[in-house]
């Protein structure tokens, strides 16, 4: 019986909580911001990364609490200004001739 628990942990439950980990770690490195919005989501996170078992899975959940760690730090990117000058203006003069407006014009 104890040779098929371990055939099991060692062929079955390890790959598949590899896999769910490093899912995990990939959500939280490109799609952090919905652990910002939802406070509940960031808490089930938390809540299976301290139920994951085993010594082989501890330096993935640590690779993950580091990961949640520098996306907490950071400043959120909502925040930043996506335009720091004002636009140029309108060139609506480049239109008056219609016969003469095409690509090489415009540039």
């Amino acid at each position: 019986m104890m040779k098929a628990v371990k055939v099991f942990k060692s062929y079955y439950l390890s790959p598949i909580q590899l896999r769910v980990v490093n899912v995990l770690r990939h959500w939280v490195d490109f799609h952090y911001y919905d652990f910002q919005r939802d406070q509940e989501l960031l808490t089930r996170l938390h809540t299976f990364i301290t139920s994951v078992k085993g010594k082989k899975m501890q330096k993935w959940v640590a690779a993950l609490n580091r990961a949640l760690d520098k996306k907490r730090d950071e400043i959120p990117s909502a925040t930043k200004p996506v335009f720091t000058k004002k636009p140029l203006p309108v060139e609506w003069w480049l239109t008056q001739k219609p016969e003469e407006f095409n690509l090489l014009s415009v540039g």
